[in-house]
C-alpha cells in the first residue's frame, strides 16, 4: 500500500471521527441543559449558548465565570474511568441562583493523542466533557413539599385548638354580657366588661379564620354576573364598620363582561378580605379602586381580570414574596390567614392571584378568573342590590366603552 493510500485512509478516519464528534456533541446538548468541554490544559473549547453569561461573550478569553471555571478544572483532575457527578450552585446574571447536577466524563492519554507538554509532566485527562442538568425546580419542589407538610400539620393542630377554644369563649362572652347588663341596670361603669367582650370578639375572629382555613374549599357551580358581584361587594364595604370617612371608592366595570362560574359567597368573602386589607393600609384619606375587564379576544375561552388597588403605604419586596404564607402578617392582632384564604378561594375557582406593590406607591391585587358563558349583566341582579342603581355606560377615548356603577367615586359621609 502506497503512502498516498495510507494518508487517504487516515484522512477518511479523521473526518469520520469529526462527524461522530459533532453527532455526539449534538446528542449531549439535547440530553443536557448545557455542555462545557475542557482540553488537557484546562482551557475551554466549548460552551453551550445556554450557559453563556451576557457579560462573557463567545470568543472572549474567558467564557465562564472564574469560580465556575476553577471548579470544573478541579473536577477534571478527579475524573476516572467512571463518569463523576457533582453539584454546582451558580448565581446566574439573568436567571438568579440555579442549581446544576453536573456529569463529567474524560478521555485520557492513549485514547486520543493530543500535543502534550514536552516535559511530560501532565497526567490529567486529555479532554473533559461536563453535562449540566438544571435541578433548581426539583430542589424548589422538595422545599415546597416539606413546607406544605409542615403547614398541613400545623393547620390540623390549629383547627383542633380553634375548635376546642370555641366553647370556653362562648361561656366567657355569655357571662360577660350578663354581667354587663347587671352593671348597666345599676348605673355602674362597664369599661372593664367592654374590654373583655372586645378581647373575646378578637379571639373569636382568630378562631373563625383558623377554622375557615382548615376547611376544604368546595365552591358551588353557578353563573355569576361580575358586575352585580362587584356592586354588592362595594355596598357591603361601604356599610361595614371598618370603612372610614375620607376613603373614596371607585368601581369601573366593562359593560359586556362574560360571567364567571363559581361560588358567589366565597368570592364575596375573598373581595371583602382584599378591601379590608386595602383600608388598613391607607393612613387617613385615600382611595380604593376596583377594575374589572375581560382579557383576550371576545371568545369562548376568555378570562376575567379584577384589579383591587389602594393608595396605601405599599409593601416591601419581602412582604410581597411572603404575603400568601399562612400565619404571616404585618398587622398587629392579625392572624396572617386572610390572604392565604383568598388565594385558596381563587385557585379553587381555577384562577390566579398576584400582588404588585412598592413602598409608598400603594398595592394592586390582580385576580385572573376563567370566564364562563358569555353573558350580558343581569339588570335584575344589579337592581336588587340595596343602595345601587342601574349601571350607566359612557364613551371613553377611542370609542372605548366603560360601564360605571352608579356614583363611581364617592366620599363616605
Amino acid at each position: 500500500m502506497t503512502s498516498t493510500d495510507e494518508l487517504s485512509r487516515m484522512k477518511s478516519r479523521l473526518e469520520q471521527r469529526e462527524q461522530l464528534g459533532v453527532v455526539l456533541e449534538g446528542l449531549l446538548e439535547s440530553l443536557a441543559d448545557g455542555v462545557v468541554a475542557l482540553d488537557f490544559r484546562g482551557e475551554v473549547t466549548h460552551v453551550s449558548d445556554a450557559l453563556l453569561e451576557p457579560s462573557l461573550t463567545p470568543g472572549a478569553e474567558v467564557t465562564l465565570p472564574q469560580e465556575i471555571l476553577a471548579r470544573l478544572r478541579a473536577e477534571s483532575q478527579r475524573v476516572g474511568t467512571i463518569p463523576r457527578r457533582f453539584e454546582i450552585v451558580w448565581h446566574r446574571e439573568e436567571t438568579g441562583t440555579r442549581i446544576y447536577q453536573v456529569v463529567a466524563a474524560a478521555a485520557r492519554i492513549g485514547e486520543i493523542a493530543p500535543e502534550l507538554p514536552e516535559d511530560g509532566t501532565f497526567a490529567g485527562p486529555v479532554l473533559t466533557l461536563f453535562a449540566f442538568h438544571d435541578t433548581t425546580s426539583v430542589h424548589e419542589l422538595r422545599r415546597e413539599l416539606d413546607r406544605t407538610r409542615d403547614l398541613a400539620a400545623l393547620g390540623r393542630m390549629a383547627a383542633t385548638v380553634a375548635h376546642e377554644l370555641r366553647n370556653p369563649l362562648g361561656v366567657i362572652q355569655g357571662f360577660a354580657t350578663l354581667h354587663q347588663r347587671d352593671l348597666n341596670a345599676e348605673g355602674r361603669d362597664t369599661k372593664s366588661i367592654d374590654r373583655i367582650l372586645q378581647g373575646v370578639e378578637g379571639a373569636n375572629r382568630i378562631v373563625e379564620d383558623l377554622l375557615e382555613y382548615s376547611r376544604p374549599v368546595a365552591p358551588k357551580d353557578e353563573s355569576i354576573s361580575v358586575e352585580a358581584l362587584l356592586a354588592e361587594s362595594a355596598v357591603t364595604l361601604e356599610i361595614s364598620p371598618r370603612f372610614r370617612r375620607g376613603i373614596s371608592v371607585d368601581v369601573e366595570v366593562d359593560p359586556r363582561l362574560p360571567a364567571v362560574r363559581g361560588d358567589r359567597r366565597l368570592l364575596l368573602q375573598a373581595l371583602a378580605n382584599l378591601y379590608h386589607n386595602a383600608i388598613d393600609a391607607i393612613d387617613g384619606d385615600g382611595s380604593l379602586s376596583i377594575r374589572a375587564r375581560a382579557t383576550g379576544g371576545f371568545g369562548g375561552r376568555e378570562r376575567l381580570r379584577v384589579v383591587v388597588r389602594d393608595s396605601g403605604c405599599g409593601l416591601s419586596a419581602e412582604e410581597v414574596q411572603r404575603i400568601f404564607e399562612p400565619f404571616y402578617t404585618t398587622k398587629p392582632g392579625g392572624t396572617g390567614l386572610g390572604m392565604a384564604i383568598v388565594r385558596r378561594t381563587i385557585e379553587a375557582h381555577g384562577g390566579e392571584i398576584h400582588v404588585v406593590s412598592a413602598r409608598g406607591r400603594g398595592t394592586s391585587v390582580v385576580l385572573d378568573l376563567p370566564a364562563g358563558v358569555w353573558d350580558e349583566p343581569d339588570a335584575k341582579d344589579i337592581a336588587s342590590i340595596p343602595g345601587k342603581e342601574r349601571t350607566r355606560v359612557r364613551e371613553g377615548r377611542d370609542g372605548e366603552r366603560e360601564a360605571l356603577l352608579a356614583e363611581p367615586k364617592r366620599e363616605a359621609a
